[in-house]
Formats: structure tokens, C-alpha cells, sequence
């Protein structure tokens, strides 16, 4: 991958060090292309385990944005979910008169509330769209398509900061690669929602 983001930019980056080209591959793979590709490819799980006596919960740093779908507590039980704070706080008190299980979750901001607060140590699953972890290994990625946006948004970053004239050829190569990403990601087949059973 190194090699091809050097070949990308016709030689102008021979000396940008194994390190320099790592932090700009790292920064295409985590967050340019998460944020433009949803799917499969982005879907994960934000785990939140709480601390008794607290019930406001910061996004971290690795959660993009949470799905619209029911967190699970303890895999047991489904929590209320919200978006909206009025009809959050219209149901649940901001402050418990007792702490116990919660029972809803409100996501806005960058912040989960629980509700009712929590009385002990409760696992929450919350399905969300997901940063990926940083690259470990230059060649590690197998799916050529995603090897080959990751360069090509790595090179447009490094042209773009130099206003280098080629940065628009660079720039139209990647957006073919997250045009393919774009569809992997997100052509499969869905089964229906769980719902309730009562």
C-alpha cells in the first residue's frame, strides 16, 4: 500500500517516511471512508458498561452514530429508545427518586442517557456505526477495491494539502473504488425486524 500511494503521486513523494504514510492511510481507512460507506462495513456494537449512581454516558471516540434499534440490557431485556429529549424527559425523571434497572435510553448529541439511573453494573448493547481500528499491518487488507480507496483517499489528502494540479484524477479514481464500497456494503439480503412478543 505504501508503495502504491508513492506511485500515485508520480514520485513527488519519495521521501514521506513509512511512518508519514501510515498516519494517512490510517486516517483514510478510520474515518474518510466510514463516513462516506455505510453497511456492513461500518455496522458494529458500542458497549456500554455503567456505573451505578450515573446515568449520562459519552459517545467514544470509536462510535460514528447509533442505529435506530432497541439496546439490549444484561441480554435480557430491550430498553425504550429515544432521539427525542421532550418525549424522554416527559416519561422519565432526570433525577431518580430510586436508582434501579433502566428501562429507556435516550441517544442525542453525543450522549446516552439511562433511565431510570442505574443501581449496579449493567452491560447496555448498542448498535451503532462503528470507526474501524487502525491498520496494523500496510498490506492487510485482502478486498483489493478497499485497499485501493484507502490509497487513493491517502494520496488526495497528501496532493490536496500541496494544491498539486493531478489531485482531481486522484480524487475521481476514489470515488469509483467507494462507488463499488458503497455497494458491496450495503447489498444483502435483510430478514425482518425482532419485535416484541407482547
Amino acid at each position: 500500500m505504501r508503495t502504491e500511494f508513492k506511485n500515485q503521486l508520480a514520485g513527488l513523494a519519495e521521501s514521506v517516511s513509512d511512518g508519514e504514510i501510515d498516519v494517512l492511510l490510517n486516517r483514510a481507512f478510520q474515518f474518510t471512508i466510514p463516513e462516506e460507506v455505510s453497511g456492513f462495513l461500518t455496522e458494529g456494537e458500542w458497549t456500554i458498561t455503567t456505573v451505578a449512581g450515573t446515568g449520562s454516558y459519552a459517545y467514544p471516540s470509536t462510535v460514528y452514530s447509533v442505529r435506530k434499534h432497541q439496546p439490549e440490557l444484561d441480554d435480557t431485556y430491550y430498553l425504550g429508545w429515544y432521539s427525542r429529549p421532550e418525549l424522554f424527559w416527559d416519561t422519565y425523571k432526570r433525577v431518580s427518586a430510586a436508582n434501579t434497572r433502566p428501562t429507556g435510553a435516550l441517544f442525542y448529541g453525543e450522549t446516552c442517557e439511562l433511565r431510570p439511573i442505574p443501581d449496579a453494573v449493567y452491560t447496555v448493547r448498542v448498535q451503532a456505526r462503528v470507526y474501524p481500528a487502525a491498520l496494523t499491518d500496510p498490506d492487510g487488507l485482502a478486498n483489493e477495491t478497499h485497499a485501493l480507496a484507502v490509497i487513493y483517499a491517502a494520496s488526495f489528502e497528501w496532493a490536496e494539502v500541496r494544491s498539486l494540479d493531478f489531485r482531481a484524477e486522484i480524487d475521481a479514481r476514489y470515488r469509483v473504488k467507494l462507488d463499488k464500497m458503497r455497494t458491496r456494503s450495503n447489498n444483502r439480503s435483510r430478514e425482518r425486524k425482532r419485535t416484541r412478543s407482547f
